[in-house]
């Protein structure tokens, strides 16, 4: 397995993990928030993380989606 494939791997299953409902959080403007990017030569990744009651917990996150693209999850 080529070492691009697993990173995407990787990938995939950490953003399912963060993206599940139990994890993300809602955003609040008002509250600071951490950027936090991977680039890559296919592209940049990035989470926006806030703290919530002492744990920072991602609140969006933004990856590449087709060919040039990107897509984004937000926490609701």
């Amino acid at each position: 397995m080529a070492v691009g494939q697993r990173r995407n791997e990787a990938f995939e299953a950490l953003k399912n993990q963060l993206t599940n409902a139990s994890m993300m959080a809602s955003y609040d403007r008002e509250t600071p928030t951490d950027v936090v990017t991977d680039a890559c030569p296919v592209g940049i990744r990035g989470i926006l993380l806030q703290e919530k009651q002492g744990v920072k917990r991602p609140v969006a996150l933004i990856q590449p989606h087709g060919k040039g693209g990107y897509s984004s999850r937000l926490g609701l």
